[in-house]
């Protein structure tokens, strides 16, 4: 039988609260995905890559961070039954914002460079429309294929400088084809806005959760790749079997994790709650990598990294002791002054808060570990569902929900 359940419209255990949470999580994951974006965009631009202040904030951060919000409204309306808006539909539209820079505008319309923006804004929406359940099958079908060759297309875009190949080029091309297609699920959110809320086979919730945490992991290589400076490299054992598989796996393990708390009351999966210390796995080449910090991508960040998510997903889990979660909290927070005071030392003058590429790389490593700490909160959280009825064998299970 399909393992494909229907939920209620307005499922019976969901905390009546304002929009407020949704937009917040939706602003800190809209900030990290354009912060990680533009780490992808420094292997594509190569030796031609630089940073500053308007282009890298105005015209990347600020419209991620505006389109994760609006996103996260949108979530909050489709959970209450809330009506669909144009306005949010089309908030990634607000990445068209690169064009307001004169340079971009002008090299686009003369020598047709500088379309990105345009490139993944139309992509992601159509591939939102295609995950939407509305309209025609057939244009449905059609921004679907539209939206894979955007994937696919985007993969190869920086070759030229990272050839696929190579480890190098394969994580660029894979960690361009993740944030894209994360675009296009955030993308149809706004779109089932008013449609009854699916909940996904075990597979569809663990293939998403796969993308998520390739995606994660594939950001935080960048990241890594930036503290490194001049001694940056990638391998295939180091980037893919330390990094990028258990970052999926992870990532799949949680996606499952959250079908099962939208699938009413079952068994506990307790051990879910350690599943990002699989990333802890690396230590098993060489256990003295412990003390290596960020090197090469492993040593100390393989266990503090993980550990300091796991503390910050229990401390917005919703269970437990209050002061314990709240400590727990406060050990998160303190990566803010603690990468603060310790960025130049660790990688450079170029990680400085005081430039906008070490702001940057800042914003990229607080949003990654908020990020991870909000999937790892996820086997904490009480079951959404109190109830649910009888598996329907006549579910769609396109029809996965973007909660």
């Amino acid at each position: 039988m399909n393992d494909v359940r229907p939920a209620p419209s307005h499922p019976t255990n969901v905390p009546a609260t304002g929009p407020l949470p949704l937009v917040v999580a939706g602003a800190v994951i809209g900030l990290t995905w354009a912060a990680a974006l533009r780490g992808w965009m420094i292997h594509v631009a190569g030796d031609e890559t630089g940073f500053n202040w308007f282009g890298t904030f105005a015209l990347v951060l600020v419209p991620g961070l505006l389109v994760g919000a609006l996103i996260g409204l949108a979530e909050h309306r489709r959970r209450i039954g809330g009506s669909r808006s144009l306005w949010l539909t089309l908030s990634p539209c607000l990445f068209l914002a690169a064009l307001a820079d004169p340079t971009i505008f002008r090299q686009l319309i003369t020598q047709g460079i500088g379309g990105g923006a345009i490139g993944v804004v139309l992509f992601g929406l159509a591939g939102g429309y295609a995950l939407s359940g509305r309209g025609r099958a057939w244009w449905r079908r059609t921004c679907g294929a539209f939206a894979v060759f955007g994937v696919l297309f985007i993969t190869v875009i920086a070759s030229d400088n990272a050839p696929l190949e190579t480890a190098h080029g394969l994580w660029v091309g894979k960690y361009a084809g993740s944030l894209l297609a994360l675009l296009c699920l955030a993308c149809a959110i706004p779109q089932r806005i008013g449609r009854p809320a699916l909940v996904p086979a075990p597979w569809i919730a663990g293939v998403i959760g796969a993308v998520a945490g390739f995606a994660w992991a594939a950001a935080l290589r960048a990241f890594m790749w930036e503290v490194a400076g001049d001694e940056a490299g990638a391998d295939w054992v180091g980037t893919f079997v330390w990094v990028l598989v258990p970052g999926a796996v992870i990532g799949a393990l949680l996606g499952w994790a959250e079908h099962r708390r939208w699938s009413g009351p079952v068994p506990g999966r307790r051990w879910l709650i350690w599943s990002p210390m699989i990333f802890v796995a690396v230590l098993l080449q060489n256990p003295l990598d412990l003390l290596n910090g960020f090197e090469g991508g492993i040593g100390l960040a393989a266990v503090a990294v993980p550990a300091i998510c796991m503390l910050g997903g229990y401390a917005i889990g919703g269970r437990g002791a209050l002061r314990v979660r709240a400590l727990c909290g406060l050990v998160l927070l303190s990566t803010v002054p603690i990468w603060s005071l310790t960025a130049v030392e660790v990688g450079g003058s170029s990680m400085s808060l005081g430039n906008a590429h070490g702001a940057w790389a800042a914003l990229l490593y607080w949003g990654l570990l908020a990020t991870f700490s909000t999937a790892a909160a996820i086997p904490h959280r009480e079951p959404v569902l109190t109830a649910q009825p009888p598996a329907s064998s006549h579910a769609d299970p396109t029809e996965a929900p973007t909660a």
